[in-house]
């Protein structure tokens, strides 16, 4: 089971539980609270986080499947992937919410190639950058300066990769 917050940034209580039991408890610590989580069914398989743009007048120009290798809260590592079978089915997810500008889709591949999607945010994710890396420009789309006729394609293959360096200074003596 996969328990996370309903609203914010979820990742910082998003938690694996492996049976009932687990769950319980968790209940039981939140009290009150338990009512502003999301209780659900872990879906096995490649993660996914999908931007989609669309133009001013919700005409979808772009999917880029981002396949996420390290995710803590954040995407650590990921890479574009063009997957027909996540491209395919987020196409239909648009078909049937009509949005316009930038968003994604986050999802699972299976093993079976189905797409799963557990989450549509109407926003740009921290892999927005992946997708400027890979050639797509949802601002430019969304401005409508250039006209499309299908999907534009994007740099498969191309890499995100996070890293921090802590840099500590001070301005006191000792």
């Amino acid at each position: 089971m996969h328990f996370k917050a309903e609203k914010g940034a979820w990742f910082k209580m998003c938690k694996d539980h492996k049976n009932a039991e687990d769950v319980n408890c968790l209940k039981h610590v939140l009290a009150d609270s338990a009512n502003d989580y999301i209780l659900q069914n872990k879906i096995e398989g490649v993660e996914y986080i999908v931007q989609i743009a669309a133009d001013k007048h919700g005409k979808l120009v772009a999917v880029v499947p981002v396949r996420v290798h390290v995710k803590h809260g954040i995407t650590i590592a990921a890479e574009v992937h063009n997957s027909a079978n996540v491209i395919a089915a987020c196409w239909q997810i648009h078909d049937s919410i009509l949005a316009f500008g930038c968003y994604n889709i986050q999802l699972v591949l299976t093993d079976e190639k189905n797409v799963m999607p557990f989450e549509i945010n109407p926003r740009i994710s921290t892999t927005f950058c992946l997708v400027i890396a890979a050639g797509v420009d949802p601002i430019t789309i969304y401005a409508g300066k250039i006209k499309y006729d299908s999907l534009i394609s994007f740099l498969d293959g191309t890499q995100l990769r996070r890293y921090w360096i802590n840099h500590f200074s001070s301005i006191k003596k000792r």
